[in-house]
């Protein structure tokens, strides 16, 4: 066949290829491209922009063949980078050579007064030391020395760089020189306090007399129409509980005073056994131990058989929520709250209990109690939320105890230090080392060890298969931590779900995925009677999710955590492979 008679045939061969092709548009790029006779479709590069509008241009086909082929390779590579990363289980992010290894030089504080910390439930290396228990033969610096309701002219400097103020009680009783705003002005680096603007915000939720908060209270009918009170600081209080209480009784409400301020009652009874021996087997075993669990139990039960029980604080301060609107709620004693004016932040449900803020709240309040001791629905709608889910950010407070305050203050300090190291440039990768920590939390944790090069990592998205055949999906590598744990989960969102519900899902999965034991798991197990009744008890859901570094007010009731879809899809296009921490409830 001559030349010219082959690229005739050659220009019929295609448009006998284009009609067919625009006909059944079906056929598939490669079954196009192999119905050219050999030389085709390079002869027939110069006819291509003749083609009709909806035709076939060979020489594209060959190029989305190529660029297909590419595409399936990349997402082969991406599946295989996501399973490496997945296999990874808990990571350290750390910066060899020279940066520090927590675990053989863990966090150092030094409490200028005796504490107790239980050092092996703590995700990161952790030690404190005291006057009493000073090192032995040790001139390693400290990473920060913390002092407990000190002024700030009381610091001594000498001991070190970083200065922690640890507080739970009212600034309003100290001149507010304790507040978290005074302290970091006045010099402290972290705050350790009750308040929510903490750097480690410390909750009483757990303290003294651990117990069940959904138990089932007693019945109506054995309960005493009064109310309770358990009052001892009659010094120190800049409140008006005392008033408040005396003009309680004035309007015909009967309120049982054991404490030493308006003493009318006494607490009987004796320690059941087995309480002693759980006293015991914490290491209380000293007589003040003894005492000190002794005054709880019998308190709280006490308590249970009030219909009402006066949570009347020392003073009037934000945030100020201590152990006696706790136990209230643990006993099934509606709490009657003379405090912290913001208190329904930190309460179960609006109904769960009754505030007087200032002596002309108090006729409104008694009339409300004297309805509940008549009318036993109206009662029982107090105590209703200890029989269905409460509120996830209740859950989200009530839990933070799970993890130990100087544990978290380990954690912060940490942190700061990776951070430090981060900026002076230490190393030139990024090692994610295999290690278990010490505690029950972490027990029975394989963790594959995996080095991935650079400071920002090379690869934090890659391309991969989207919800269909024709989408592809680009998948970003987040790092997310629970709150009170210092190492990360690797965690994939694909750009098909930038959302916020998206970020939840794929946190959960990814997290249950490596069979993650969440940080209050035996902290709740505790609620077995509500895990009874209400099947999603027990069941992690994400609460909140927020970048490392907010404080707890930001998050659970400012703008400080992702809540839209907007800001979600933001953040992860703009933050290769973003630190974030997670609430669960």
């Amino acid at each position: 066949m001559s030349p010219t008679h082959f690229a005739v045939a050659a220009a019929l061969a295609l448009i006998l290829l284009v009609s067919f092709s625009y006909l059944h548009s079906s056929i598939t790029i490669s079954t196009c491209v192999f119905l050219l006779p050999a030389g085709a479709a390079r002869l027939a590069q110069p006819q291509h922009q003749a083609i009709p509008t909806g035709g076939v241009n060979a020489v594209a086909l060959q190029d989305s063949l190529e660029q297909s082929q590419e595409q399936e390779g990349e997402k082969s590579k991406c599946k295989a980078w996501q399973d490496s990363i997945s296999a990874i289980g808990f990571v350290e992010i750390k910066l060899p050579p020279g940066a520090r290894d927590f675990e053989e030089e863990p966090i150092r504080i030094y409490e200028t007064k005796q504490l107790y910390y239980p050092q092996q439930h703590c995700d990161v290396g952790c030690r404190t030391f005291t006057p009493s228990a000073p090192p032995k033969d040790d001139d390693t610096p400290w990473d920060a020395v913390a002092h407990f309701d000190s002024h700030p002219n009381e610091i001594n400097r000498s001991l070190g760089s970083t200065f922690v103020l640890r507080n739970i009680e009212s600034p309003s009783n100290f001149g507010h020189q304790l507040s978290v705003d005074r302290a970091r002005s006045d010099g402290y680096d972290v705050t350790v306090a009750f308040e929510l603007d903490a750097d480690v915000p410390v909750v009483y939720t757990n303290f003294d007399g651990a117990g069940d908060f959904f138990a089932r209270p007693i019945d109506y009918e054995d309960k005493v129409p009064a109310t309770a009170a358990f009052i001892s600081n009659c010094d120190m209080v800049t409140s008006f509980r005392m008033e408040a209480m005396q003009r309680m009784r004035e309007l015909g409400v009967v309120v049982d005073s054991y404490g030493k301020c308006g003493h009318t009652k006494n607490v009987t009874g004796e320690l059941p056994r087995h309480k002693r021996e759980t006293v015991f087997a914490l290491g209380h075993d000293d007589w003040y131990g003894m005492e000190h669990v002794y005054k709880y139990e019998s308190k709280l039960g006490l308590t249970q058989r009030y219909m009402f029980y006066c949570a009347f604080e020392n003073s009037i301060w934000p945030d100020y929520v201590t152990e006696k609107f706790y136990h209230g709620l643990r006993t099934g004693a509606v709490p009657i709250v003379l405090g912290a004016p913001n208190v329904g932040e930190f309460a179960p449900s609006p109904d769960s209990f009754l505030q007087i803020r200032s002596l002309e709240d108090i006729p409104a309040v008694v009339e409300k109690m004297k309805e509940a001791m008549r009318n036993r629905t109206y009662y029982e709608s107090m105590l209703a939320w200890k029989s269905e889910a409460p509120s996830e950010t209740f859950r989200a407070i009530t839990d933070m105890p799970a993890v130990h305050p100087t544990c978290r203050l380990c954690i912060l300090l940490a942190d700061r230090i990776r951070q430090k190291e981060w900026r002076e440039g230490r190393g030139n990768s990024s090692l994610l080392k295999n290690r278990s920590s010490a505690g029950s939390y972490f027990e029975q944790r394989p963790i594959a060890p995996f080095i991935i090069p650079a400071r920002s990592f090379d690869h934090c998205s890659c391309i991969s298969d989207g919800p269909t055949p024709e989408v592809m999906s680009t998948k970003y590598l987040l790092f997310v931590r629970e709150r009170g744990l210092f190492r990360f989960r690797p965690v994939f969102l694909g750009s098909e779900d930038l959302t916020l519900n998206g970020l939840h899902r794929a946190i959960i999965e990814g997290f249950m995925k490596m069979h993650h034991r969440v940080t209050w798991q035996e902290h709740r197990e505790i609620s077995s009677g509500l895990a009874a009744r209400i099947s999603s008890w027990e069941r992690p859901v994400v609460h909140r999710v927020y970048e490392v570094g907010r404080t707890q007010r930001q998050v659970l009731f400012g703008n400080g955590s992702l809540q839209h879809d907007a800001q979600v899809e933001a953040l992860v296009k703009s933050q290769p492979c973003p630190r974030l921490e997670a609430i669960f409830v």
